[in-house]
Order: C-alpha cells, then structure tokens, then sequence
C-alpha cells in the first residue's frame, strides 16, 4: 500500500514538473497555427491581387474594345485653310513592318496655289511623333508612309498644316485620323508613279461601292417603312366596323397622315436609286481607267 501511494505521489509530481512543458508546446502550437492561418490569408489576397491585374492588363487582348471609335470617316473631306480641303481615302496598317500607308485627295483652290503643306503623325494615346514620308504626290492624290508605329498602337492622327511660303505661322490646320479597328491590314509595298495612280483608282471604287451599298440599305429601311404604313392603314379600315360617323372620320384622318407618310417613303427610295445610279455611272468611268 505504501508502494502505491508513493508511484501516485511521483506520477502526480512528474506531472507537474511536466505540465509547463505541455503548455508551452500548445502554445506553440497555437501560434504556428495563427501564423500559418495569417500567411494563408495573405497569399491568398496576394493571388486575388495578382490575378486581378493579370485580368485588367491582359483584358484587351481577349475582350473586345468598347470604347468609341473616333476615326475620320473615308471620303469625307475636311478643310485645312482657305481653298485647301484633305480628304482621307485610305489607312492601311502592316504590324510587321511597323509602318503605314496613308492615301488622301488634296484639293487646292485656293488664290494661293503656291501654299506649301506640311504633315506631322502622332501615334495615340502615347502622343508619340512619327516619321512621315511623302510616297507619291500628283493629280491631287497624295501618299503617305508612316513609320515606327507601335504592334499595339491605338489610333493614329494625322496633322496637316498650310503655310505661305517664307512664314512659320500656318495658314490652317486640319486633323484626320484611323483607330486600329477598323485600319485595314496588309503588307506596304513601294509603288511607282503608274502603281500609285491605279491603287487610287481602285480605291475611288472601292469607296463608290461601299456608298451604293449605304444606299441600298437606307432603300431596304425605307420599304420596311412603307410595309409597316401599309399595316398600319389596313389595320384602321379595318377598325372602321361598328364605328360612329364621328369615329370612322378621325379614322379617315389618320388614314390620310400614314398615306402622305408613305408618299414621302417613296419618294425617298426613288431619290436614293438616282443616286444609286450616278455612282454606278463613276464606277464604270473609274474601271475604264485602269
């Protein structure tokens, strides 16, 4: 019995000699498990985070761009000083060769027919300056080629200043410029003088084309227009049934208003098809010329 008690008194002894040991090893325990809670919870803001700027940066390159396209529209000219106009006719853009091809149509009638122009490109939204070389200038078709332009550039505007001879202060400026939207793609080969007329030929009809086909589409709106008039009167005879003398004469009224809004529908397509038939008529004079 004696033994006994003296094993329980030592057993009792060793565990208070060894009960700080445990408690310092759990609260060890406890804070490795804190810390590696902490770690956990910052590596994973971290690749939130990462991930994040992975998606922003990278967002271009897979989603497409919404913001609006600012870009002169093709054969519309602008004014540059007084008797001077530009008209862009044509961007084409080669990634490759970092460079590309501008062609306008400069129109010239002014009373100062010795105004010299000077032409300055800026790639965009970096505001960077490019080179730029006049290719081919006669018969008002001017080409030029832009160099140093970025893989990922943006937009491209394109400066045109008009001086009298001997001063440095412009007569007028006017700006025109591409978004790489909608810049056609193609290798930029250097051309001789034949070589740049015909390419600006083609690309009159290549621009007369695509106004026909403006044109077209504004006479298929215009036919849906009529289709949709001639519903709605059929739908108002109809209504005409167990209607007072009162009724069917606003009826009569109305009837009247969506007949002169179909007068008006027609006379629009028969106008659009005059014009249809005028440009037709310079795209066969321009294909006669190549």
């Amino acid at each position: 019995m004696k033994i006994m008690n003296r094993l329980m008194k030592s057993r009792e002894q060793f565990q208070k000699w060894l009960e700080p040991f445990v408690h310092r090893i759990e609260k060890y325990i406890q804070q490795y498990k804190t810390k590696y809670r902490r770690n956990g919870l910052l590596y994973c803001f971290l690749a939130i985070a990462l991930a994040g700027y992975a998606f922003f940066f990278s967002s271009n390159a897979w989603m497409p761009d919404t913001t609006p396209i600012t870009a002169s529209k093709l054969g519309q000219s602008v004014p540059v000083s007084e008797g001077i106009t530009a008209e862009p006719k044509r961007w084409v853009y080669s990634p490759d060769q970092k460079k590309m091809e501008i062609e306008l149509e400069i129109l010239n009638v002014s009373s100062r027919p010795d105004t010299q122009l000077y032409y300055s490109a800026f790639e965009k939204p970096r505001n960077k300056m490019l080179d730029v070389q006049v290719m081919f200038q006669e018969k008002g078709v001017l080409v030029l080629e832009v160099s140093g332009i970025s893989r990922n550039f943006h937009a491209l505007s394109l400066l045109i200043s008009s001086y009298a001879p001997g001063s440095d202060k412009p007569l007028g400026e006017a700006s025109v410029s591409c978004d790489y939207r909608t810049v056609a793609k193609a290798e930029i080969t250097e051309k001789d003088p034949a070589g740049y007329l015909s390419a600006s030929i083609q690309t009159d009809i290549d621009l007369l084309n695509t106004q026909v086909t403006e044109l077209t589409e504004k006479i298929a709106e215009q036919e849906k227009e009529i289709s949709n008039i001639d519903t709605t009167i059929q739908e108002l005879e109809d209504s005409k049934s167990l209607k007072t003398s009162e009724e069917i004469k606003s009826i009569d009224a109305e009837i009247m208003k969506k007949q002169v809004d179909r007068q008006s529908a027609e006379k629009k397509i028969s106008d659009l098809q005059t014009s249809i038939q005028l440009l037709q008529t310079q795209i066969q004079e321009k294909e006669g010329l190549l």
